[in-house]
């Protein structure tokens, strides 16, 4: 079992321009035993969250979890669109999937799914990501649903980035426990949370890095608060999904995706 970092109709997705931020990093280059990152997906539709219905691609949406979210740098809740991909770059290899999921969703119609069959013991990614400008802070928080495996595993299943070179792992153990890696060094620094991320059911998970510390919450209760052993700035990227490479199947649902750059 080796955990590595992540590659990474009705809905609404809210991409919000935030005073002094710029630029945004390129697709992730391809990673070992996979397809090549899928682009051309990173203009997705936008809302301007000044009204609560409206139409987007076609869709009529109603007032969701973005519309009553108003002012984040990005807001998506996968709900007025059929392909939950949309919007976002994504990244696939080995067994990994990317879905939409109109069956077990926090916010319906729609969330998203990202996962890997059963088989042999390879690399395994499936994953969605974004850019969402210059910062020296950032702030993800999403409700995750755990599909657990059969077998023992660690996971990745989202990771905040920095101009690709150095970035938190977030990884679920078997038994819900999880823990954020810092990787971009010679040294790989692993902070386990106090709080687990129990499968089978909703959860909200908030990751935030600002100068100096990580800190963490599950369902709004401090999981994590540790000082950081990297410095995090530069052009970032929220990714979510899995990597793994494991043998069993595992699969999370994500929902009602919130990011913040200022705060």
């Amino acid at each position: 079992m080796t955990a590595v970092a992540s590659g990474a109709g009705g809905c609404a997705l809210l991409f919000v321009s935030t005073d002094g931020l710029s630029g945004g990093a390129a697709a992730q280059p391809d990673q070992e035993g996979g397809d090549a990152a899928t682009d051309g997906r990173s203009d997705g539709p936008l809302i301007d969250g000044g009204a609560d219905t409206g139409t987007i691609d076609g869709a009529t949406t109603d007032a969701g979890f973005c519309a009553s979210n108003l002012g984040h740098t990005l807001c998506d809740d996968f709900d007025n669109r059929d392909d939950a991909t949309l919007g976002w770059m994504t990244s696939r290899g080995g067994r990994g999937f990317v879905d939409t999921d109109s069956v077990r969703t926090r916010s319906a119609p729609h969330a998203f799914l990202a996962g890997t069959s059963a088989g042999p013991q390879i690399i395994s990614y499936a994953s969605i990501y974004r850019s969402v400008g210059t910062s020296n802070r950032l702030r993800l928080s999403f409700d995750v649903f755990v599909t657990p495996p059969p077998g023992s595993v660690g996971d990745s299943f989202a990771s905040i980035q920095f101009a690709g070179e150095v970035y938190l792992d977030i990884i679920w153990l078997t038994g819900g426990g999880f823990l954020i890696t810092e990787r971009g060094g010679a040294t790989r620094p692993e902070h386990p949370a106090s709080k687990d991320i129990p499968a089978s059911t909703w959860i909200r998970l908030q990751v935030e890095t600002t100068p100096g510390r990580i800190i963490a919450s599950v369902d709004g209760v401090t999981a994590l608060d540790v000082a950081t052993m990297r410095t995090y700035s530069g052009a970032a990227e929220v990714h979510l999904g899995m990597y793994s490479e494991d043998a069993f199947a595992i699969a999370f649902d994500y929902d009602n995706v919130l990011v913040d750059t200022s705060f």
